[in-house]
């Protein structure tokens, strides 16, 4: 059945599914096509660094998928998308794991080795039982990976050094009414004053006259 799915996706760009209903044939088919991609969605180089971004934030989940996010954001825009898209369709298979017992814990385990690369090196078979994990991550904290929420900015605070400007704290508008107001330009404060003061001393030479 896997053969004849493989048929079907040779010879037309959309297959039908309607009438298969054999869906290990079509998983099967699924990672056959990952796995067969000529450096796979997570080459080599970038699986070692997930590798050690998993060791390196173990036991604390909040750096664990910001780490892993900004390594999603380093890949080809192409593998970014797919490795997007491929574990959103795991998130929903796993999300009926009570049904189909495909909890992410199992999910990473069959599609870590298609999804990451571990090359063929002495430390393979260690890389590789991590990339199964780190593929089980993304599935089980896909919306943290994936959908992080906005960060609220807070709002941006206004020192006095910038309020008087490059011409000094007479530039600031506040600062500039009040000096007005204290120098007789703003309704009669210091004028008044000037006014009280020269009748008071017309008064006292009227006196000693």
């Amino acid at each position: 059945m896997a053969n004849q799915i493989r048929r079907l996706f040779d010879e037309h760009s959309v297959v039908d599914f309607s009438d298969i209903h054999d869906v290990h044939s079509i998983a099967s088919v699924l990672k056959q096509y990952i796995r067969e991609l000529p450096d796979g969605i997570v080459d080599s180089e970038a699986t070692l660094q997930f590798v050690q971004a998993a060791e390196a934030a173990a036991g604390d989940p909040n750096r664990l998928c910001r780490d892993y996010a900004e390594l999603i954001d380093r890949l080809p825009e192409p593998n970014r998308k797919l490795l997007k898209y491929l574990t959103e369709f795991l998130r929903r298979v796993a999300d009926r794991d009570a049904e189909n017992k495909m909890s992410p814990l199992n999910l990473g385990i069959c599609f870590g080795p298609n999804v990451f690369r571990c090359g063929d090196t002495v430390q393979s078979l260690k890389v590789q039982s991590m990339a199964n994990k780190i593929m089980s991550d993304l599935i089980a904290h896909y919306s943290d990976v994936f959908e992080p929420a906005p960060q609220a900015k807070l709002p941006r605070m206004v020192t006095v050094k910038e309020c008087s400007g490059s011409g000094g704290a007479g530039n600031s508008p506040s600062l500039r009414r009040l000096s007005a107001g204290s120098t007789g330009g703003g309704g009669g404060g210091g004028h008044s004053m000037t006014n009280n003061n020269s009748s008071h001393s017309s008064s006292s030479e009227s006196a000693r006259s």
